[in-house]
């Protein structure tokens, strides 16, 4: 049984603490927001947090995010076949090594969404991992801006590069 700590984002499986994708990721991409003044930072964490939930299902639409869901929802109108393919939304998968939360599940892909004014390269091995979670063969980046969305396919290299990091994070453990 997998168990989530949302506050303190730790995952248990049968009681036992497993790193998450995020934490493994923070090994060499921890410091990618650091000049972002703390302020800024809070609201786009915010932001990208009441996006999720509206997504899910499970929060309201506000004046802040009605851009990015209207972005959101212009994709899903331009991209009907993935729109029919949804099979879950925030869904929880773990193995032997870590855990992770998918966004987005499909019938063959995972998405990740972004609110971020740029994909940062830690996107690409984080949809990489949900990728081997899952078993899925395709991952997707949807970035979701103000005024526009950018639909991102996950070169499979990055599968390897994933397990690479994973065996680094093992080894310093």
């Amino acid at each position: 049984m997998i168990e989530f700590n949302e506050e303190k984002h730790i995952y248990k499986v049968d009681g036992i603490v497993k790193p998450s994708v995020s934490e493994i990721l923070s090994l060499i991409f921890g410091h990618t927001y650091d000049s972002v003044p703390e302020r800024i930072l809070r609201n786009k964490i915010n932001i990208g947090k009441k996006v999720h939930k509206f997504i899910e299902g499970k929060g309201g639409l506000t004046a802040s995010i009605l851009p990015y869901i209207a972005e959101y929802q212009n994709f899903l109108k331009e991209n009907t076949d993935i729109d029919d393919g949804i099979t879950g939304h925030e869904q929880m998968f773990c193995n032997d090594d870590y855990c992770g939360t998918v966004d987005i599940l499909t019938v063959d892909s995972v998405i990740d969404i972004k609110t971020t004014s740029k994909i940062n390269k830690s996107a690409y091995f984080q949809v990489a991992a949900y990728q081997i979670l899952t078993g899925k063969q395709k991952g997707y980046i949807l970035q979701l801006t103000k005024d526009s969305y950018h639909f991102v396919e996950v070169d499979s290299k990055y599968q390897e590069l994933w397990n690479c990091l994973l065996k680094i994070y093992k080894e310093v453990q």
